[in-house]
């Protein structure tokens, strides 16, 4: 049997060390991607969660995304979206309700602004037998 000399035990070490924190530090990057700075939700009732959203570039195409888990048979969803006080209308490939479902799902609201004024997005989130899990404005 071999017994490795003092120095390369501590080198193994500390590469066993360094490779632990990248994994934490990728970790770490992932949740802070998955956590959208430029959205915030509250709950309104057990059902319904009102979302806004500073938009980031003022002009030119967006899309509102709303992550969902655990969705199945018998689950529905749908948003209502508004551009500051006024109704927005979604383009037409947006997926703004759904129902009955499985896994983990989205609805979607893709839209263009086409002034500079700074603003926000709302949306008023309704679901049924699902759990909310994240919005962000792309």
């Amino acid at each position: 049997m071999t017994t490795d000399p003092p120095m390369t035990r501590t080198l193994l070490l500390r590469i066993a060390l360094a490779c632990t924190a990248a994994v934490g530090l990728v970790g770490a990057n992932l949740a802070l991607a998955q956590t959208p700075a430029d959205c915030r939700s509250e709950l309104v009732n057990p059902e319904t969660r009102d979302i806004t959203c500073a938009i980031a570039r003022p002009s030119g195409r967006s899309r509102l995304v709303v992550k969902l888990s655990g969705s199945h048979d018998d689950t529905s969803a749908s948003i209502q979206v508004r551009l500051d006080t006024a109704p927005l209308t979604c383009d037409r490939e947006s997926k703004t309700s759904l129902f009955g479902e499985d896994g983990d799902v989205f609805l979607d609201c893709r839209f263009t602004i086409a002034d500079t004024a700074p603003r926000s997005v709302h949306a008023r989130l309704v679901v049924r037998h699902a759990e909310y899990v994240s919005a962000a404005l792309e």
